[in-house]
């Protein structure tokens, strides 16, 4: 069971295990544990409305960039993926995309909250 107690060496293990770079963990790190101060409670309660809230917020009272936006959500999900094992949840892609087209893209450029695909199944 994922606590506020070890969430952070369960986390650091996993992206260890993974091959993550220092900087993604510590970005990672640093994005998980700023969502569940905001939050306060335990990892086991946290639900797709927590997560919602947490990116309205990022955008809207924080004015984050899209960029800013898009590491948390990747730590989120890395978070609720492989230490939460939650796949049923859904997540918010905030539009941060290469400025240069990559061909065959369809996806347009642009600042917006998209929703993407279930946790956890192949883009």
């Amino acid at each position: 069971m994922i606590t506020l107690e070890n969430w952070s060496e369960r986390m650091g293990e996993d992206m260890v295990l993974r091959d993550f770079r220092a900087l993604t963990q510590h970005s990672y790190e640093t994005a998980v544990r700023q969502f569940l101060q905001w939050a306060q409670t335990e990892p086991e309660e946290l639900n797709e409305e927590t997560v919602r809230n947490y990116i309205l917020y990022l955008r809207e009272e924080k004015k984050l960039s899209a960029s800013s936006i898009n590491v948390a959500v990747c730590g989120l999900r890395f978070f609720f993926i492989y230490l939460r094992k939650a796949r049923e949840l859904r997540l918010y892609d905030c539009g941060a995309r290469n400025q240069i087209p990559v061909a065959g893209d369809s996806m347009p450029c642009g600042p917006s909250y998209l929703p993407t695909q279930t946790w956890g199944s192949p883009r």
